[in-house]
């Protein structure tokens, strides 16, 4: 949704100075085609941050913006993978992986 926003709306663009996105959803169908003018001015205020063996972020590589990848950190309070999750993360690590708290410094 943020994505689609800054890629469509020109005020958006013109109002936000940077925008970050974690571990987002990202598919090797998704359409990123933009305007040069739109890419250009998208590049340097966008960054994907994601972890290495995200599933859910795994196709970001054809993103407008940067995309930085971090390592999973030891995440000891998740303990299982809530049921409502069992269809999109097979395991415990693979919930890991996408936590929210990899990118939060304790």
């Amino acid at each position: 949704a943020m994505m689609q926003s800054l890629k469509k709306k020109k005020e958006v663009r013109r109002r936000v100075s940077e925008a970050n996105s974690f571990n987002g959803a990202s598919s090797p169908f998704t359409d990123n085609k933009v305007s040069k003018a739109v890419e250009k001015d998208l590049k340097n205020k966008v960054t994907h941050n994601r972890t290495k063996a995200d599933i859910v972020s795994i196709n970001h590589n054809n993103l407008i913006g940067k995309v930085k990848t971090y390592e999973t950190k030891d995440l000891k309070k998740i303990k299982k993978v809530p049921s409502h999750l069992n269809t999109v993360f097979k395991d415990l690590q693979q919930l890991q992986h996408h936590s929210i708290d990899n990118f939060v410094n304790e």
